[in-house]
């Protein structure tokens, strides 16, 4: 592997820690962004995204603590695809399980550790989370715990 050699200084607390921008106004790693009904931090989002081998962010590292808005705009959308990819793929999983049928009595709750689902093959997905419902005034009471 190539190391990139840098011949101008660093200004750590003006650059960007993705592309190595720098600019004045910058978002701070633990800034909360309200994406997809929820608030999560800027280093949550990295960090669930961009494996650790690649990129480990660190809270006491000494690396740049911001992100510049180009790159906080592409890291909202492909969280956002992320999920949305996640979420779809878990909703179509439950659905070909209830497809194929399950026991009756089953669990209400149905997840991608417990894909039982009811007899109606009606699956209800919570937009933001990875929780399926079989029911959907259980998806109701979740969905007040977000509120």
């Amino acid at each position: 592997m190539n190391n990139i050699e840098i011949y101008s200084p660093i200004h750590i607390n003006k650059t960007c820690r993705t592309c190595l921008a720098t600019s004045q106004e910058m978002i701070p790693l633990q800034s909360r962004n309200l994406v997809n009904s929820r608030y999560v931090t800027i280093m949550e989002m990295l960090n669930n995204l961009i494996p650790e081998k690649v990129m480990n962010i660190l809270e006491n590292d000494e690396l740049p603590k911001q992100l510049c808005n180009d790159c906080l705009l592409c890291l909202i959308k492909a969280f956002t695809f992320q999920e949305k990819c996640t979420n779809s793929d878990l909703t179509l999983r439950n659905y070909i399980t209830n497809l194929h049928g399950t026991k009756a009595g089953s669990t209400d709750i149905v997840t991608a550790e417990n894909p039982n689902a009811n007899e109606d093959n009606e699956v209800y997905p919570c937009s933001l989370c990875t929780e399926c419902f079989t029911n959907s005034d259980d998806l109701k009471v979740l969905l007040l715990y977000y509120i």
